[in-house]
């Protein structure tokens, strides 16, 4: 696999979460959760958040932007290992179950922010 910059745990778990088997009998995201693997993902790929805020009454707009700007100064290391410890946390066996295994051989380094049909 050719060096994206990005570790190959990171990578991963990104596949997973958007082309895995969601958890059977395992509730929903919260909208927290979400917008933490949102902010963990930007600040990871493309670092610090470069905008303005978005207006107050773009609610969605706003959270993501507060979301990604609350981790200000975290390297994109940690971003990217708070992004696999936070899909630990939720999914503790989220690499080997419901054939996750066969899911990541189709995984690469070009793909893997790519949700597959």
């Amino acid at each position: 696999m050719a060096d994206s910059g990005f570790s190959n745990d990171f990578m991963q778990a990104v596949f997973v979460l958007k082309n895995g088997k969601k958890l059977e009998n395992g509730a929903a995201l919260s909208d927290d959760d979400k917008l933490k693997y949102y902010a963990l993902f930007k600040q990871a790929v493309f670092g610090e958040c470069p905008d303005a805020a978005p207006w107050a009454v773009q609610i969605v707009a706003k959270a993501k932007w507060q979301a990604w700007t609350d981790l200000k100064g975290m390297t994109k290391e940690d971003a990217m290992q708070g992004y696999v410890d936070h899909m630990t946390s939720n999914d503790p066996e989220w690499r080997t179950r419901d054939g996750h295994p066969a899911v990541l051989e189709k995984m690469t380094a070009e793909n893997f922010q790519q949700k597959l049909e």
